[in-house]
């Protein structure tokens, strides 16, 4: 800081015997100057002597009066990139909502994690959050690009100011993905009756178990003598409602070992009673991914035009995945 100057002159060395001057910039109160590191004249890596002169209509005064200060300057090097997670060769259990990559990298201020369910050429890329000491991100599962049953490849780059590490230096890193435990949990209050006095009937399901979601499937069978009548709807212990079918299969009859499934091949809205097999259901079951499957499970079942018709759920059953 120099009040009332108007300019002035920086003096530096990487020794000190100075040898070097640049002229300063006058910025309010203050004499500033920006100078690149060259050898012989400012060390990137050890210490810098200086000093400046600065002038008015008064006068020049040197700062300090005598001698020179000094600085330290320590060099920047590429990140250390180490700790991947998930190790490589682990095998590690799906996630709900898709796979956590993380790589300790101090002082890394960027990067770039890359990834591919082969080894041949990995196509994928994906910037990289900085987190502290730590370099993340979660990439959900989609299909030819990370599998969540099977084997994934991946490595990631660390950048700073010094430069960007490649970790591993040459090849990739690998983790294998299980896809949790499926089990069958089958309803116990059926059968139930959906007739004029009862339009609207509920089965439930209690889990006690605990983990987290990553598939949720549920297989149906009613008995019904005009399916475009019957909604049918699952109730999770949250309260998230998925929509299963509502008004398909015209006049016809029943639903038969039916199969609600987000990968199956056809939407139950194509299908054929007794819609026997698995379909894709209205709404989406992987809207439950991640909630817990402890508690109360609940299948509604309408007949939206109950004066004419009368059924029966017969059976129901959950097939959930979790971890």
């Amino acid at each position: 800081m120099a009040p009332g100057a108007t300019s002035g002159t920086f003096y530096y060395d990487d020794d000190d015997l100075i040898d070097w001057s640049i002229a300063a910039t006058v910025s309010g109160d203050y004499l500033e100057v920006t100078i690149p590191y060259a050898s012989g004249q400012m060390n990137d890596n050890g210490i810098n002597y200086w000093y400046v002169e600065a002038t008015n209509t008064a006068g020049t005064t040197r700062y300090p009066s005598s001698g020179n200060l000094y600085f330290t300057v320590t060099a920047v090097s590429a990140p250390v990139v180490s700790n991947p997670d998930p190790a490589n060769g682990a095998t590690v259990t799906a996630g709900a909502l898709g796979q956590l990559l993380r790589v300790t990298a101090p002082g890394a201020t960027s990067g770039t994690f890359y990834y591919d369910d082969d080894s041949g050429i990995i196509d994928y890329s994906v910037a990289a959050t900085v987190s502290g000491d730590y370099l993340e991100v979660t990439i959900p599962y989609v299909g030819g690009k990370m599998t969540d049953n099977g084997t994934n490849y991946w490595y990631v780059e660390a950048t700073n100011a010094a430069g960007t590490t490649r970790y591993p230096s040459s090849g990739n890193l690998y983790f294998m993905v299980a896809p949790g435990t499926a089990n069958t949990y089958n309803s116990t209050d059926v059968p139930k009756d959906v007739t004029y006095a009862n339009p609207t009937t509920t089965s439930t399901i209690y889990i006690s178990a605990s983990g987290t979601i990553t598939d949720v499937n549920v297989s149906v069978s009613i008995t019904h003598t005009y399916d475009e009548d019957v909604d049918i709807y699952l109730i999770s212990p949250l309260g998230t409602r998925i929509e299963l079918s509502t008004d398909n299969g015209s006049s016809l009859d029943n639903y038969s070992s039916t199969v609600f499934d987000d990968e199956a091949s056809i939407s139950i809205t194509s299908g054929t009673p007794p819609f026997t097999g698995s379909y894709q259901p209205e709404g989406t079951l992987s809207t439950l991914d991640g909630e817990s499957i402890t508690g109360t499970w609940t299948l509604e079942v309408t007949d939206d035009v109950p004066e004419y018709d009368d059924g029966t759920l017969t059976a129901w059953s959950l097939i959930i995945t979790s971890y």
